[in-house]
């Protein structure tokens, strides 16, 4: 089998999984560190924010409080309950 075929294959399986610790063992695998490829994804993330007017910042505390005050929130204590169902 052409090299450049086996390649193109594995990456099609690849985009079919939708499973993330499936994912992160074929990081692990091939040897790409996650703390790596995350300090990426963040450089990248950063590069692209753009700063807040006072104006743009005031309206979002706003939309926070009112939320808040409606019940769209949800307690730390259930948040991290369901990171850790996340990564299991």
């Amino acid at each position: 089998m052409d090299i450049q075929l086996a390649k193109r294959l594995i990456a099609e399986q690849i985009f079919k999984i939708n499973e993330e610790w499936i994912l992160k063992a074929i990081l692990k695998l091939i040897g790409i560190d996650e703390k790596a490829a995350d300090s990426e994804f963040v450089k990248q993330y950063e590069a692209k924010l753009k700063p807040m007017t006072k104006e743009e910042l005031i309206q979002h505390a706003l939309e926070a409080e009112e939320d808040f005050k409606n019940g769209h929130y949800m307690e730390i204590e259930d948040y991290l309950d369901m990171i850790e169902k996340e990564e299991k």
